[in-house]
This record gives C-alpha cells, structure tokens and sequence, in this order.
C-alpha cells in the first residue's frame, strides 16, 4: 500500500517504476490511496503503465492516512489472524533507503516507507 500525499510529478514516477519492476509470478497487488496533492494535481498516466501494473487505485476524501493502533487489528493487514499492535506489524524504512527495501522479502511485518 502506498499513501500518496504528493501527486504530481512523484506518483507519475512512482508508477513507472512499479510498471517496471512488475513481475506477474513475484510481485504483489499494489494499493494506491491518493489523499494529497502537494506535488501536483494532475498526472500524465500512459496506458502502458496502467496495463503493466496489478493496482488498485483510491482516493481518500478525508485528508489523512495514518498508521495508527488499529492498523493491524482493523485493516487487510492482520498477519496472523490474531490483530497485533503496530509495532509487531510494521517494519518503518526511511524514504532515502526504498531502493534498498524495495526488493527485500517480507517476514511477518510489512514493510512502510517513512519521511
């Protein structure tokens, strides 16, 4: 899942490279919630991009997405079936280093990007 607050320019690039790096047999579903628009208000999206990705893209009217301490319990996310607290759950990686996570494998926790 990504929560897009910027828009614009950085989503246009984000879904290249997603396009670029899908891989139909390794590569799972991607959820974009576009709640933001600093970075722009439009996007150009190609079609070919569009058809090279497994995404789901949605839109939140409500102007914040957080990570709170339901977003194990109450979300898509419950790993276990038993509702953990975020801290269990959740792997925070800094922004600067999503090239080096980007490909990384999954173990219990999920893996999100940070500013």
């Amino acid at each position: 899942m990504v929560i897009d607050y910027l828009w614009g320019r950085p989503t246009e690039l984000l879904l290249e490279a997603l396009a670029k790096g899908f891989r139909a047999s390794s590569t799972r579903p991607t959820r974009l919630v576009e709640v933001g628009e600093s970075a722009g208000k439009t996007i150009t999206l190609p079609g070919a991009t569009l058809r090279s990705v497994d995404l789901t893209l949605m839109g939140s009217g409500f102007g914040v997405y957080r990570v709170g301490p339901d977003f194990c319990r109450d979300s898509e996310f419950v790993l276990d079936g038993r509702g953990r607290e975020p801290e269990d759950c959740v792997d925070p990686i800094p922004l600067p280093d999503v090239e080096a996570a980007w490909s990384r494998v999954e173990k219990g926790r999920r893996i999100v990007f940070t500013v």
